[in-house]
């Protein structure tokens, strides 16, 4: 794979003589790059004037030993100097000095680059489809100048005008961003035929490491997409198409998920779970259960989203070691008509099997176990049922098969309710 070095300075690059290609040609010498680069070295000017120079025809003809190339960075076009006065320091420097080295985006005349400044819809396109090398048609007399690049996003499958309910020239959400980078980095997502839903959008971007969270992992999917937020997603399109690894930011992947499936189940048991909200029978035909979330935690990892949800549980159970698995599923419940006398008593209905059974009641966290549920009005509850695995049971079962699976029984053992169907496909 042919690869392009574009950094300032003047550069020596010894090569071997395979296969080479004119990428670009400079001021003075065409530039040679070859499929593999064996040595990059930064030389100052006055080392740059005591070598030999080699035209691409001398490269081309000469042996296949590695020879030395020489040329000035400024001599290629793409490589622009960077000057702001404002990214020092900034957590998205780097890229913003290669954004504008590559030469799709460009700070403001009073040399400043605004990285917190929020970024439009039609801004983004343009950056975006500029980075990735897309022909852009010419703007007709009268076209606004976002014109030829929104066209050829439409047309490349990367945008779809239905996507922009809102001004082109607004603030373009972290959700909508999602949608844009996930199509540039994936053909099949480009075509007209698929339907993928905003969720999936959001999930499969945090998961290829296109996008990853804010504070603990919080995709901030309605907040506004900054400038230099911007820069560094596309930069990551641009190494994902590259065949680069990214890397993945696991909270925020496991909150996608939960969004996305309800549970966490995939990220932290490597199984696939079954498709929630998944319908419960608790003995009357007009009492609906379902379960609509899973969350799973190893409370020895305290970078899990959901850890401090289950912070406290040690101080208030005895049996509970802080190293163990802890697996929380969420029921709604919906009584339809009443029930004179009759109520749930849900330590004695439910149960995670194989688990210590961990209550929680009157938890400041979102987790709430509610111990008695009268039926005898039409009511609605909204409860949890909480258990604690020992991780050996874990570690053994991905040891054993590769994931980890569990289940909700009936206490009075009338019925059984499993999550996983299976091991995660890759």
């Amino acid at each position: 794979m042919n690869k392009v070095l574009t950094i300032a300075g003047i550069l020596v690059i010894t090569v071997s003589l395979l296969a080479p290609t004119v990428s670009a040609v400079g001021t003075n010498y065409d530039v040679v790059m070859y499929p593999q680069a064996q040595q990059v070295q930064q030389v100052s000017a006055n080392q740059a004037s005591k070598m030999a120079l080699f035209s691409t025809n001398d490269l081309v003809s000469s042996a296949s030993a590695p020879r030395t190339t020489l040329f000035a960075a400024n001599d290629v076009s793409a490589v622009k100097k960077v000057s702001l006065s404002d990214i020092a320091g900034h957590w998205s420097e780097s890229g913003v000095n290669a954004a504008i080295s590559k030469g799709y985006v460009d700070g403001y005349p009073d040399g400043t680059f605004q990285p917190e400044r929020s970024v439009s819809r039609a801004e983004f396109i343009k950056m975006l489809i500029g980075a990735m090398g897309l022909n852009k048609q010419q703007a007709e007399s009268g076209d606004n100048w976002y014109g030829p690049y929104l066209n050829i996003a439409v047309e490349s499958g990367i945008h779809r005008y239905e996507d922009f309910s809102q001004d082109i020239n607004g603030a373009i959400p972290r959700l909508e961003m999602a949608r844009l980078i996930v199509r540039a980095t994936d053909a099949e997502k480009r075509k007209s035929i698929d339907e993928t839903d905003d969720l999936t959008f959001v999930y499969v971007a945090a998961k290829k490491g296109l996008m990853q969270g804010l504070d603990g992992g919080d995709l901030a999917l309605d907040q506004d997409t900054t400038r230099a937020q911007a820069i560094t997603v596309i930069e990551r399109v641009l190494k994902a198409n590259a065949g680069g690894k990214l890397e993945v930011d696991a909270s925020a992947v496991m909150l996608a998920e939960v969004a996305l499936t309800g549970s966490n189940i995939g990220s932290m048991l490597n199984a696939k779970s079954k498709p929630l909200p998944l319908q419960l029978y608790l003995g009357y035909d007009d009492l609906d259960v379902s379960v609509t979330q899973v969350i799973v935690v190893n409370m020895a990892d305290p970078s899990n989203p959901y850890h401090s949800w289950f912070k406290d549980v040690a101080k208030e159970n005895r049996y509970f070691n802080p190293e163990d698995y802890i697996i929380a599923v969420h029921l709604n419940i919906n009584n339809r008509s009443e029930k004179p006398g009759q109520r749930l008593v849900m330590p004695q209905t439910l149960k995670i099997w194989n688990s210590i059974r961990i209550d929680m009641i009157n938890s400041s966290t979102p987790v709430d176990t509610l111990q008695l549920l009268p039926l005898k009005d039409v009511v609605m509850y909204d409860t949890w049922i909480v258990g604690a695995f020992n991780k050996k049971y874990f570690e053994d079962a991905f040891a054993r098969i590769g994931y980890a699976g569990f289940s909700l029984n009936l206490v009075n053992g009338s019925g059984e309710y499993r999550f996983v169907e299976g091991k995660l496909k890759p």
